[in-house]
């Protein structure tokens, strides 16, 4: 098996890092840290050409994103390439560059926690990235970055480079729509049962429409969306919308109606 000489990092060792750590492991040597997990091996981090931050960024109190283990992370991080997969507000990665160079950059992760059988021929493989069709990175070396997961992933599969911020919005448009859909999915499960239809049996006939698909339709007995990531990135999203002087009065629909949801 041939094994490519670039080193890569993984810096977070949980959900995300190891999906990147799936999708890396058989082509590169890999180096990993996270002292969550009992991995603390800093040197091999820095020794390495590329390091892929996958840490946490939760919720805090007032609905934004809390970055402090990502800036914690950059602070002793020394490797030529920075590629950030934690979701952070947009502009977050422009500033980072600022203090930390031209190496930040951000790529959005696509893998998710359904609990479902996921087609993987129609939709992002939850857990495995090497069969995702597509992978963007924002950032001035764009390329350089890419040229990891050309190796790994399908010809078929789009390279996308892009500025940092259009790739962080891209992340969290995306979140926030699956968000809006299943909310909306919801709101017609309760309509549908006010006219005393079956939901199951509306849902067929609405997607007879092609246009619709059938992804983050069905409806559970836990209602709503939950999870590590929707709730916390659409917060996050409103929380850095409202900073910039807009205020999306939608998305802050969409959680009202969400949270309603979740106490019935």
């Amino acid at each position: 098996m041939y094994i490519n000489p670039k080193k890569i990092a993984i810096v977070g060792h949980g959900y995300v890092g190891r999906s990147m750590e799936r999708l890396f492991r058989n082509h590169y040597t890999l180096a990993f840290h996270d002292p969550a997990q009992g991995e603390d091996n800093r040197d091999a981090v820095n020794a390495s050409d590329v390091a892929f931050v996958c840490v946490p960024t939760p919720q805090a109190a007032d609905g934004s994103a809390d970055l402090r283990i990502v800036c914690d992370a950059l602070e002793w991080i020394q490797t030529p390439l920075i590629v950030i997969k934690s979701t952070v507000p947009p502009g977050t990665t422009d500033e980072l560059a600022v203090a930390y160079g031209e190496r930040i950059h951000f790529s959005p992760e696509f893998v998710g926690e359904s609990r479902q059988f996921v087609p993987f021929w129609k939709y992002p493989n939850p857990k495995d990235a090497s069969m995702h069709d597509f992978v963007i990175v924002g950032g001035p070396m764009a390329s350089a970055v890419l040229d990891y997961f050309t190796p790994v992933m399908s010809a078929d599969a789009k390279f996308t480079a892009c500025s940092r911020i259009e790739a962080e919005l891209t992340k969290y448009m995306d979140n926030a729509f699956l968000a809006t859909k299943v909310t909306f999915c919801n709101e017609f499960s309760r309509i549908a049962g006010a006219f005393g239809v079956d939901y199951k049996r509306l849902r067929e006939l609405w997607l007879l429409d092609s246009r619709v698909g059938p992804s983050h339709t069905l409806i559970f007995d836990e209602p709503g969306f939950g999870g590590k990531c929707l709730p916390k990135d659409i917060s996050a999203i409103i929380h850095a919308a409202t900073a910039q002087g807009y205020h999306a009065d939608f998305l802050r629909s969409v959680v009202n109606a969400n949270t309603r949801f979740r106490k019935t």
